[in-house]
């Protein structure tokens, strides 16, 4: 699925270290002067501050003595300090095809995939946003409306000091946090991170062409671990098509055996939801939903997804709705891998 209902000019830029104030002053000044053509995404690092959202509450702080400023965005209590990379936004709610809503997923995705070519084990829980990793989360999101855009943004920790997060529950949640410095021997600073981070979204508000797609994504094929949390970014994302090329890639160089014809299956169903939710195709999508059904049913899909059930019931369920002329309301869930999956790692950068 596209991202963008219309092109936008985009403007880019790091500046380094902001005061939360001074940020929060550089966005709302950009609102008064945005046209619904143009967006603009910083990157930048703050000084230890604790920011409440909307939907804070007061178990939420455990030490009553940090000062808390408020903030118009949505999610809990969080925080922003020294080594974590922030990335703030001003954009027009109407060039994001799908609303907010969809635009967290793209930006779950969007850092999900930068992770991950950092050899950083990525995975999502359903109704909870950011991103997580086994040992944590990693990753926040935090966004708001203003007359007509969307700001506030996300953070990503790098090498910042958790400690600091004992003082609250960030986001709300009961979940120990985590920062990229757990996971790699040589820590990316806020800037590369930033860089890495504007090319993965410019990725996805202009989309590659599909023998683009194929050409960056090729290395996938060799590690097939890494191709299944890749793809299921690209599902989690709606972006069925990109899913079904980097599963078909890693499909290519299995040999024979059951995890070839599971993979098949996750393929097939790929293509039934592009069919069904991008490019309207009723009869095609029954016949991969059932080829997808078929495959997964005979397989032990259990081994790879903690929740084989629901996403065998979605498939069922869509067949039989398109079957009887009706259309497909919700969209399938999140595929939650079981631990195994990262076992091996995630070694290698993305792309040729």
């Amino acid at each position: 699925m596209l991202v963008l209902n219309y092109p936008l000019s985009l403007h880019e830029e790091f500046l380094g270290e902001m005061a939360y104030h001074k940020a929060i002053e550089l966005m709302e000044n950009t609102i008064v002067k945005a046209s619904a053509d143009r967006g603009w995404v910083w990157g930048l690092e703050h000084p230890l501050v604790y920011t409440s959202g909307l939907k804070t509450e007061k178990d939420h702080i455990l030490d009553p003595n940090i000062e808390i400023v408020a903030a118009r965005r949505g999610g809990s209590v969080t925080l922003h300090n020294p080594g974590q990379l922030v990335v703030y936004f001003v954009l027009p709610l109407a060039a994001i095809l799908g609303g907010l809503e969809r635009f967290v997923r793209v930006l779950e995705a969007t850092i999900a995939e930068l992770l991950l070519g950092y050899g950083v084990p990525v995975e999502f829980i359903p109704k909870a946003s950011g991103v997580f990793t086994p040992r944590g989360k990693i990753a926040f999101i935090g966004l708001g409306l203003k007359k007509g855009f969307i700001y506030h943004g996300i953070a990503i920790n790098i090498c910042n000091r958790l400690e600091d997060y004992r003082a609250i529950h960030s986001c709300g949640l009961v979940l120990p946090v985590v920062n990229m410095a757990a996971f790699v021997a040589e820590t990316p600073t806020t800037r590369k991170i930033f860089e890495d981070f504007a090319l993965a979204l410019r990725r996805r508000f202009f989309p590659l062409k599909p023998a683009e797609f194929r050409d960056y994504y090729h290395g996938c094929g060799s590690d097939w671990q890494r191709a299944l949390i890749l793809g299921g970014v690209f599902f989690h994302e709606r972006r069925f098509w990109e899913a079904h090329e980097v599963w078909e890639l890693a499909w290519h160089d299995l040999p024979p055996g059951e995890l070839r014809v599971f993979l098949q299956g996750l393929i097939q169903l790929a293509m039934a939801c592009y069919k069904i939710f991008s490019a309207p195709n009723t009869s095609g999508a029954v016949s991969l939903l059932h080829k997808a059904i078929e495959k997964l049913e005979k397989t032990s899909p259990g081994h790879w997804l903690q929740n084989a059930d629901m996403v065998l019931d979605f498939a069922r369920s869509a067949r039989t709705e398109l079957g009887r002329g009706r259309s497909v309301q919700i969209f399938p869930p999140t595929l939650l891998w079981q631990k195994r999956i990262f076992a091996s790692g995630t070694a290698r950068a993305t792309g040729g």
